[in-house]
C-alpha cells in the first residue's frame, strides 16, 4: 500500500449517485494509485450487488465495508476499523471523504434504535459523528470533505414551495432529534420533505462559513479545523447534486411523482443537462461527474477549497438560515451531546 496516493472512502457507494460517482471513478486512470472503501448498508448482494457488478469491470484496490449508518455504535465501530487500518499502515490516510448516503422517509416519521428521528440521525448525526472520528486519519496536507446537500434546504427555493407551506426551519435541537408531533393525516409525504431538507440544513451548518461577530470563532467544522495546528489544511465543501430521477430516492412519493420523474424526466433530462448543467434535476451520470469534480478539482477549485457550496460545478451562496452563527453554535453543542463525543474521540483540538 506505500505505492499509494491516498484512501477515497464514499459513503453510500451502491445508490444512485454513489454508483454514478463510482462509475466515473472507475474511468480515471489517476484511480489505481488510490485505495477506494465504498461503504454500504449491508454487504447482501440486494444491497450491495450493483456496486460489486461495476467493481467487477475493472481491477482497482478497493474494499466494499458495511456500515449502518442509523447506528451510532457502528459509526463509532467503523471508524475504528478504517483509524487502525491507517495507524498501522495498511491503507494510505484518507485523500477524499464523501458524504453521500443518505435516507429519506415521506411515509410517516421513523426513529432510529437510537431514539432519534431518522433524517437527523442518518444525514446528519452520524456524518458529525464520523467525521469527527475520521479526522485523525485524513491526510493532513491535502484532506478534502465533501458533504453532498441538497436545494431542499433552503425554503425560500422556488422548487421546495410544493412541500414548504409548513417552512423547513432551525428548531430546538432536541426537537429536530426526538420529535413531539406526528405528521398530520395527507401531510405525510410534504412533512417528510421537509424533514429530509432540514437534515441538509443541518450538514450545511456543519461546514458553512461565515464572517463572525462573536469572540469566539468556532461554530462549525472549517473554522475548526483552520485554527487547529495540525488539520488546518483538511478542507471541508458541499456540493448539491440536483434533483436525479432514477435513484430511488424518491420511492415514497405519490405515485404521479414517481411516474413522472422516473419515466417521463428520464426522456430528456440528459440533453438537457447539456443544455443547462445545473439545472435543478440531473441525471446521476452528470451529478457523479460533479461529484468527482468537487472530490479532486485543483484547478479551478485550487488545492484548498474551503467550505465552498457548489451546485453543481457553480460556486453558490446558501440559504440565510444556514449562515446563522448562533444556531450553527447550538447545533454544534448539541451534536456533540447526541453523538456521545468524549475526550479522545476527536483529533480536532477545540472540538468542545
Amino acid at each position: 500500500m506505500s505505492t499509494l496516493k491516498g484512501t477515497i472512502l464514499v459513503t453510500g457507494a451502491n445508490g444512485g449517485l454513489g454508483l454514478a460517482f463510482t462509475r466515473k471513478l472507475l474511468s480515471l486512470p489517476p484511480t489505481a494509485d488510490y485505495f477506494t472503501i465504498y461503504t454500504v448498508r449491508s454487504s447482501s448482494p440486494t444491497s450491495s450487488g450493483a456496486l460489486q457488478t461495476t467493481l467487477s469491470k475493472r481491477t482497482t484496490p478497493h474494499a466494499v465495508l458495511p456500515v449502518d449508518l442509523s447506528s451510532l455504535s457502528a459509526v463509532r465501530e467503523f471508524a475504528q476499523l478504517v483509524n487502525g487500518q491507517v495507524d498501522r499502515g495498511e491503507i494510505p490516510p484518507i485523500r477524499v471523504l464523501v458524504l453521500n448516503a443518505a435516507v429519506q422517509h415521506t411515509s410517516g416519521m421513523k426513529f432510529t434504535t437510537d431514539g432519534l428521528e431518522t433524517h437527523f440521525a442518518v444525514n446528519h448525526l452520524a456524518n458529525f459523528l464520523l467525521v469527527l472520528l475520521l479526522l485523525r486519519s485524513m491526510d493532513k496536507d491535502m484532506g478534502r470533505i465533501v458533504i453532498v446537500s441538497s436545494f431542499t434546504h433552503d425554503p425560500e427555493y422556488k422548487y421546495n414551495s410544493q412541500y414548504a407551506t409548513d417552512k423547513i426551519v432551525f428548531k430546538k435541537p432536541e426537537l429536530m432529534a426526538k420529535p413531539d408531533t406526528v405528521d398530520k393525516k395527507g401531510d405525510e409525504w410534504a412533512a417528510g420533505m421537509r424533514r429530509y431538507g432540514l437534515s441538509k440544513l443541518l450538514m450545511v451548518m456543519f461546514m458553512y462559513p461565515c464572517i463572525c461577530h462573536t469572540s469566539d470563532r468556532r461554530y462549525e467544522l472549517q473554522r475548526r479545523l483552520d485554527a487547529d495546528p495540525i488539520l488546518h489544511n483538511i478542507s471541508i465543501m458541499a456540493l448539491d447534486p440536483g434533483g436525479m430521477p432514477g435513484t430511488g430516492i424518491m420511492r415514497e412519493a405519490p405515485w404521479y411523482m414517481r411516474f413522472i420523474v422516473q419515466k417521463i424526466m428520464p426522456l430528456f433530462l440528459g440533453i438537457m443537462n447539456y443544455i443547462a448543467p445545473s439545472m435543478p434535476f440531473r441525471t446521476p451520470t452528470r451529478s457523479g461527474e460533479d461529484l468527482v469534480y468537487a472530490a479532486f478539482d485543483e484547478n479551478e477549485l485550487g488545492r484548498h477549497p474551503k467550505a465552498l457550496n457548489l451546485n453543481g460545478r457553480i460556486k453558490e451562496p446558501t440559504s440565510k438560515e444556514s449562515k446563522d452563527e448562533a444556531k450553527q453554535k447550538e447545533l454544534w453543542e448539541s451534536s456533540i451531546k447526541f453523538a456521545g463525543i468524549r475526550d479522545g474521540d476527536t483529533m480536532l483540538e477545540n472540538w468542545g
